[in-house]
């Protein structure tokens, strides 16, 4: 059996990320609402820290924490320095750009089969996997570490090949889990071509991202080409950031594809000057 300093050493060989900074779990009290934010020695300190009325990122007082192995063990207790709940979260993407582990995670309807799908493909690629309950109980987070960093983009295209063969070879389930940000083929209430909708390959109602994917007559046919100006132009009358990837790219260049609307939904949730 292990003891507690070695499991805190496995855990942190495994979930290695950003080390001189580490996010922490938190839950309003009032309204219910829970996320991650920065771990700050500082935080709610007389004097030095007024977050009504100043941003944490914009607040000169600002001092992060560092992850140790005191901070591993209140995680994997659950318990705090000051006997209050205790959750750590990691930031996996280094200053380099490059990470030791991807992770998908599987919430909505669905998830049991999805995850299990999913491990079936990396059984298949022969890719060691680690699969957990999600905190809530209601999903699952599949886990791949590496042996050494590896670029982000890297790992984000072999988790989208992962995902689209595990589709392939069950098309019957969608990975409906992973879905909750974009969606296939919608329907906007929107007057185009002598129609009452106009249809988009990809939207992000959220942040009114819609996304189109070209084949080569797009850019060959004329009139194919003047419809799409055309659509582009409704869309961006009614409010929508629009983007147009051709179809081989995403096979070919999928680590451009995702940086490209990785950088849009940044500028989309960017507050407006």
């Amino acid at each position: 059996m292990l003891t507690a300093s070695e499991k805190i050493a496995l855990f942190r060989s495994l979930f290695r990320g950003r080390e001189e900074v580490y996010p922490r779990r938190f839950q309003n009290k009032t309204t219910g609402r829970s996320g991650y934010a920065p771990a700050c020695a500082n935080e709610w300190v007389r004097d030095l820290c007024n977050k009504r009325k100043t941003k944490c990122a914009e607040c000169p007082n600002r001092r992060l924490l560092p992850v140790t192995d005191e901070v591993i063990r209140w995680h994997l207790t659950g318990v705090g320095p000051s006997g209050n709940e205790f959750v750590a979260g990691v930031y996996p993407m280094l200053l380099d750009e490059t990470c030791h582990f991807l992770a998908a995670d599987f919430d909505k309807d669905g998830w049991r089969e999805d995850v299990q799908a999913l491990a079936s493909t990396c059984r298949e690629w022969e890719l060691p996997y680690a699969l957990e309950r999600s905190r809530s109980g209601n999903g699952a987070h599949l886990w791949l570490f590496f042996d050494e960093p590896v670029p982000a983009s890297l790992a984000r295209k072999l988790g989208a090949s992962l995902l689209t063969a595990t589709m392939e070879r069950r098309p019957e389930l969608g990975l409906d889990s992973t879905r909750g940000h974009f969606h296939l083929n919608v329907p906007l209430p929107i007057l185009f071509c002598g129609q009452s909708t106009m249809e988009v390959d990809l939207l992000c109602p959220k942040d009114r991202l819609a996304i189109e994917l070209d084949g080569p007559q797009h850019l060959n046919d004329p009139e194919t080409y003047r419809r799409d100006r055309q659509k582009d132009a409704l869309l961006q009358e009614n409010g929508y950031f629009v983007l147009r990837f051709l179809a081989e790219d995403v096979g070919k260049r999928l680590d451009h594809v995702l940086d490209t609307i990785l950088q849009a939904l940044q500028s989309q949730r960017r507050p407006q000057q």
